[in-house]
């Protein structure tokens, strides 16, 4: 099959492309990278050993962006240095950093710009993820199973959590959402648009009861299906949605 402007800066072990790879940029070796469609739709059905977009992989490197990057696969040490629009891993991810180690990474839907920064076990993206940042270690996160000990250092723009989190620490804005404290069973079931937790909020709403949850800024449109017990809002939340 044709590709279409693919770039490999190395070498390239077990390479299977079944579609055109539209712009894929390569910077380093990539050890049995299987692409079943085009990338600007860049899929993988098999397993990457250490895919980087920012770090070496054993070996897959990512100069720039990969839009719509499907894999079916383990993926074992996945760097990326760049947004990746439309991130699907449907199987296990063993150290998956966007910085760091991970291990069982599942996206379902896109990860725009998705920053690991330490290990992760057990993540689970159920929704897109626009800017999520993990500088610490999640075990069982799920945007749509339970989290434990999930960090996010920076921006998640539509985070989804189906489940219970245990102890989620979100140090910069999710579409600006702050968590400065542990959640235990934080529900969204929508994106939450610059969501500041500085407080406590035993179930606030979230469908579910929400341990710890702090609000430090604006919540535009926040949405609680449920009583809250401790709720501090100091700003508005635009789009804030707990089932």
């Amino acid at each position: 099959p044709s590709v279409s402007s693919q770039y490999l800066s190395h070498a390239v072990s077990s390479l299977y492309l079944s579609h055109p790879v539209s712009s894929q940029y390569l910077s380093h070796a990539v050890s049995s990278l299987y692409l079943s469609h085009p990338v600007s739709s860049h899929y993988l059905r098999h397993t990457v050993s250490s895919q980087y977009l920012s770090h070496a992989v054993s070996s897959l490197y990512h100069s720039h962006p990969v839009s719509s990057q499907y894999l079916s696969h383990a993926v074992s040490s996945l760097y990326l240095s760049h947004p990746v629009s439309s991130l699907y891993l449907s199987h296990t991810v063993s150290s998956q950093y966007l910085s760091h180690p991970v291990s069982s990474l599942y996206l379902s839907h896109p990860v725009s710009s998705q920053y690991l920064s330490h290990a992760v076990s057990s993540l689970y993206l159920s929704h897109p993820v626009s800017s999520l940042y993990l500088s610490h270690a999640v075990s069982s996160q799920y945007l749509s199973h339970p989290v434990s000990s999930l960090y996010l250092s920076h921006p998640v723009s539509s985070q989804y959590l189906s489940h219970p989190v245990s102890s989620l620490y979100l140090s910069h804005p999710v579409s600006s959402l702050y968590l400065s404290h542990a959640v235990s069973s934080l529900y969204l079931s929508h994106p939450v648009s610059s969501l500041y937790l500085s407080h406590p909020v035993s179930s606030p709403y979230l469908s579910h009861t929400v341990s710890s949850l702090y609000l430090s800024h604006p919540v535009s449109s926040q949405y609680l299906s449920h009583p809250v017990s401790s709720l501090y809002l100091s700003h508005p939340v635009s789009s804030l949605y707990l089932s």
